[in-house]
Protein backbone atom coordinates (compact mmCIF):
# COMPACT_ATOMS: atom_id res chain seq x y z
CA UNK A 1 0.00 0.00 0.00
CA UNK A 2 3.00 2.75 1.05
CA UNK A 3 4.08 1.53 -2.64
CA UNK A 4 1.28 2.32 -4.46
CA UNK A 5 0.28 5.85 -1.86
CA UNK A 6 4.36 6.90 -3.32
CA UNK A 7 3.25 6.05 -6.82
CA UNK A 8 0.27 7.86 -7.30
CA UNK A 9 1.85 10.82 -5.62
CA UNK A 10 4.50 10.67 -7.96
CA UNK A 11 1.87 10.28 -10.85
CA UNK A 12 0.16 12.94 -9.54
CA UNK A 13 2.83 15.89 -8.18
CA UNK A 14 5.70 15.66 -10.54
CA UNK A 15 4.24 13.76 -13.88
CA UNK A 16 0.72 16.38 -13.47
CA UNK A 17 -1.30 13.79 -14.26
CA UNK A 18 -4.13 13.40 -11.95
CA UNK A 19 -6.81 11.28 -14.04
CA UNK A 20 -4.06 8.66 -14.29
CA UNK A 21 -3.16 8.70 -10.16
CA UNK A 22 -7.10 8.37 -9.68
CA UNK A 23 -7.02 4.97 -11.55
CA UNK A 24 -4.03 3.92 -9.78
CA UNK A 25 -5.47 4.13 -6.65
CA UNK A 26 -9.04 3.27 -7.68
CA UNK A 27 -7.87 0.17 -9.32
CA UNK A 28 -5.78 -1.47 -6.19
CA UNK A 29 -8.40 -0.21 -3.81
CA UNK A 30 -11.10 -2.30 -6.00
CA UNK A 31 -9.03 -5.38 -4.70
CA UNK A 32 -7.87 -3.79 -1.35
CA UNK A 33 -9.72 -2.33 1.23
CA UNK A 34 -7.15 0.71 2.63
CA UNK A 35 -8.32 3.77 4.21
CA UNK A 36 -5.15 5.41 3.78
CA UNK A 37 -5.75 4.65 -0.09
CA UNK A 38 -9.41 6.17 0.03
CA UNK A 39 -8.14 9.13 1.85
CA UNK A 40 -5.30 10.24 -0.39
CA UNK A 41 -7.77 9.26 -3.36
CA UNK A 42 -10.70 11.55 -1.69
CA UNK A 43 -8.07 14.42 -1.74
CA UNK A 44 -6.83 14.01 -5.06
CA UNK A 45 -11.20 14.20 -6.27
CA UNK A 46 -11.71 17.27 -3.79
CA UNK A 47 -8.37 19.27 -5.78
CA UNK A 48 -10.44 18.11 -8.71
CA UNK A 49 -13.61 19.41 -7.41
CA UNK A 50 -15.10 16.05 -7.83
CA UNK A 51 -16.98 16.19 -4.55
CA UNK A 52 -19.67 13.62 -5.09
CA UNK A 53 -17.20 10.93 -5.87
CA UNK A 54 -14.99 12.04 -2.79
CA UNK A 55 -18.06 12.25 -0.47
CA UNK A 56 -19.02 8.52 -1.71
CA UNK A 57 -15.84 6.96 -1.02
CA UNK A 58 -16.22 8.98 2.68
CA UNK A 59 -19.39 6.99 3.59
CA UNK A 60 -18.33 3.68 1.58
CA UNK A 61 -15.43 3.80 4.22
CA UNK A 62 -16.88 4.99 7.35
CA UNK A 63 -14.26 8.10 7.73
CA UNK A 64 -15.20 11.47 9.32
CA UNK A 65 -16.80 13.81 7.31
CA UNK A 66 -15.45 16.46 9.19
CA UNK A 67 -11.92 16.20 8.44
CA UNK A 68 -13.02 17.23 4.68
CA UNK A 69 -15.79 19.33 5.43
CA UNK A 70 -13.74 22.13 4.35
CA UNK A 71 -12.73 21.11 1.11
CA UNK A 72 -15.77 19.50 0.03
CA UNK A 73 -17.82 23.17 0.58
CA UNK A 74 -15.16 24.73 -1.17
CA UNK A 75 -15.21 21.78 -4.10
CA UNK A 76 -19.08 22.85 -4.29
CA UNK A 77 -18.36 26.22 -4.04
CA UNK A 78 -20.91 26.45 -1.11
CA UNK A 79 -19.67 29.71 0.13
CA UNK A 80 -21.92 30.62 2.32
CA UNK A 81 -21.62 27.70 4.35
CA UNK A 82 -18.27 27.78 4.04
CA UNK A 83 -18.26 31.25 6.03
CA UNK A 84 -20.48 29.29 9.03
CA UNK A 85 -17.78 26.50 8.86
CA UNK A 86 -15.09 28.95 9.67
CA UNK A 87 -17.07 31.09 12.51
CA UNK A 88 -17.74 27.92 13.85
CA UNK A 89 -13.95 27.63 14.24
CA UNK A 90 -13.44 30.84 15.40
CA UNK A 91 -15.97 30.79 18.10
CA UNK A 92 -13.58 28.06 19.51
CA UNK A 93 -10.26 29.80 19.11
CA UNK A 94 -10.11 33.33 17.86
CA UNK A 95 -6.35 33.42 17.85
CA UNK A 96 -5.61 30.97 15.32
CA UNK A 97 -5.30 32.95 12.39
CA UNK A 98 -5.82 30.04 10.14
CA UNK A 99 -9.40 30.47 11.15
CA UNK A 100 -9.24 34.20 10.74
CA UNK A 101 -7.68 33.81 7.13
CA UNK A 102 -10.12 30.91 6.13
CA UNK A 103 -13.07 33.03 7.76
CA UNK A 104 -12.24 36.39 5.79
CA UNK A 105 -11.66 34.47 2.59
CA UNK A 106 -15.42 32.70 2.95
CA UNK A 107 -16.45 36.59 2.79
CA UNK A 108 -14.29 37.69 -0.10
CA UNK A 109 -15.66 34.59 -2.13
CA UNK A 110 -18.93 36.30 -1.48
CA UNK A 111 -18.17 39.18 -2.59
CA UNK A 112 -18.74 40.70 1.05
CA UNK A 113 -16.02 43.05 0.83
CA UNK A 114 -17.03 45.98 3.41
CA UNK A 115 -17.47 42.75 5.79
CA UNK A 116 -14.15 41.58 5.07
CA UNK A 117 -12.30 44.60 5.54
CA UNK A 118 -13.96 45.56 9.00
CA UNK A 119 -13.25 41.90 10.06
CA UNK A 120 -9.73 41.59 8.49
CA UNK A 121 -8.57 45.63 10.37
CA UNK A 122 -10.41 43.88 13.84
CA UNK A 123 -7.79 40.52 13.32
CA UNK A 124 -4.65 42.35 13.00
CA UNK A 125 -4.79 45.24 15.25
CA UNK A 126 -3.17 42.07 17.79
CA UNK A 127 -0.34 41.80 15.06
CA UNK A 128 2.73 43.55 15.63
CA UNK A 129 2.76 44.07 11.70
CA UNK A 130 0.18 43.11 8.88
CA UNK A 131 2.14 40.18 7.15
CA UNK A 132 0.93 36.48 5.53
CA UNK A 133 -2.61 35.03 4.04
CA UNK A 134 -4.64 37.07 6.64
CA UNK A 135 -3.06 40.82 5.89
CA UNK A 136 -3.06 39.79 1.98
CA UNK A 137 -7.39 39.38 2.64
CA UNK A 138 -6.99 43.01 4.32
CA UNK A 139 -5.73 44.90 1.52
CA UNK A 140 -7.55 42.66 -1.32
CA UNK A 141 -10.77 43.66 0.95
CA UNK A 142 -9.63 47.40 0.96
CA UNK A 143 -9.07 46.98 -2.77
CA UNK A 144 -11.84 45.99 -3.87
CA UNK A 145 -13.81 48.42 -1.68
CA UNK A 146 -11.78 51.06 -4.58
CA UNK A 147 -9.10 51.90 -2.08
CA UNK A 148 -5.17 52.04 -3.24
CA UNK A 149 -2.91 49.74 -1.91
CA UNK A 150 -0.23 49.72 -4.17
CA UNK A 151 2.06 52.06 -2.12
CA UNK A 152 1.33 50.06 1.46
CA UNK A 153 4.66 49.31 3.07
CA UNK A 154 3.57 45.88 3.84
CA UNK A 155 2.37 45.17 0.83
CA UNK A 156 5.76 46.41 -0.59
CA UNK A 157 7.53 44.54 1.54
CA UNK A 158 5.77 41.14 0.96
CA UNK A 159 6.04 41.62 -2.79
CA UNK A 160 9.71 42.39 -2.71
CA UNK A 161 10.36 39.36 -0.37
CA UNK A 162 12.62 36.22 -1.91
CA UNK A 163 10.54 33.97 -0.61
CA UNK A 164 8.82 31.46 -3.33
CA UNK A 165 5.24 31.19 -1.56
CA UNK A 166 1.54 31.99 -2.42
CA UNK A 167 1.91 34.97 0.15
CA UNK A 168 4.46 36.80 -2.16
CA UNK A 169 3.05 35.44 -5.57
CA UNK A 170 0.01 37.27 -4.18
CA UNK A 171 1.43 40.74 -2.82
CA UNK A 172 3.35 40.95 -6.48
CA UNK A 173 0.24 40.38 -8.56
CA UNK A 174 -1.53 43.34 -6.62
CA UNK A 175 0.67 45.58 -6.75
CA UNK A 176 -0.70 45.55 -10.32
CA UNK A 177 2.85 46.42 -12.13
CA UNK A 178 4.26 44.70 -14.99
CA UNK A 179 7.14 43.38 -14.03
CA UNK A 180 5.57 42.29 -10.52
CA UNK A 181 3.19 40.32 -12.49
CA UNK A 182 6.03 38.40 -14.26
CA UNK A 183 7.86 37.87 -11.03
CA UNK A 184 4.04 36.48 -9.35
CA UNK A 185 3.74 34.48 -12.78
CA UNK A 186 7.51 32.97 -12.04
CA UNK A 187 6.72 32.08 -8.60
CA UNK A 188 3.73 29.99 -9.80
CA UNK A 189 5.66 28.18 -11.99
CA UNK A 190 7.74 27.02 -9.61
CA UNK A 191 5.93 26.11 -7.25
CA UNK A 192 3.85 23.76 -9.76
CA UNK A 193 7.04 22.38 -10.90
CA UNK A 194 8.00 21.11 -7.37
CA UNK A 195 4.36 20.10 -6.76
CA UNK A 196 1.45 19.77 -9.40
CA UNK A 197 -1.44 19.42 -6.29
CA UNK A 198 -0.82 23.30 -5.96
CA UNK A 199 -2.78 23.96 -8.42
CA UNK A 200 -5.58 23.39 -6.29
CA UNK A 201 -4.85 26.31 -4.36
CA UNK A 202 -4.60 28.79 -7.13
CA UNK A 203 -7.67 28.03 -8.65
CA UNK A 204 -10.22 28.43 -5.42
CA UNK A 205 -8.22 30.80 -4.39
CA UNK A 206 -9.52 34.02 -4.19
CA UNK A 207 -6.76 36.03 -5.01
CA UNK A 208 -5.28 34.50 -7.80
CA UNK A 209 -8.96 33.89 -9.39
CA UNK A 210 -9.00 37.37 -9.65
CA UNK A 211 -5.35 37.88 -10.92
CA UNK A 212 -5.06 35.00 -12.47
CA UNK A 213 -8.71 34.34 -15.00
CA UNK A 214 -9.50 30.06 -15.17
CA UNK A 215 -9.05 31.08 -19.05
CA UNK A 216 -5.61 32.71 -18.76
CA UNK A 217 -3.92 29.47 -16.55
CA UNK A 218 -3.10 27.29 -19.19
CA UNK A 219 -1.22 30.44 -21.60
CA UNK A 220 0.33 31.61 -18.87
CA UNK A 221 0.86 29.06 -16.39
CA UNK A 222 0.50 25.29 -17.57
CA UNK A 223 2.25 25.91 -20.50
CA UNK A 224 5.18 27.69 -19.39
CA UNK A 225 6.05 24.64 -16.66
CA UNK A 226 9.29 22.37 -17.60
CA UNK A 227 8.89 19.71 -20.07
CA UNK A 228 8.84 16.45 -18.75
CA UNK A 229 9.52 13.07 -20.85
CA UNK A 230 7.60 10.17 -19.92
CA UNK A 231 8.34 7.15 -21.65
Amino acid sequence: ISVVLKKAELIYTKLRKPELAIRCLSNVLNKKESASIAKYLIKIYLDQDKWKEAEELIKKHNLRYDEYEERMLTAKEDYLNLEIYWNNKIQKDRTNLTYLAGYSHALLLQNKFAEAYDFCAEALKSLPRYTGILAINYYLAKQMNKGRITAEPNINRMASSDEESFVTAAACYMKNDHKMTDKADQIIINLLNKDFSCLEYILHCYVFKKYIPKKEIDDRIISKLNYISIT
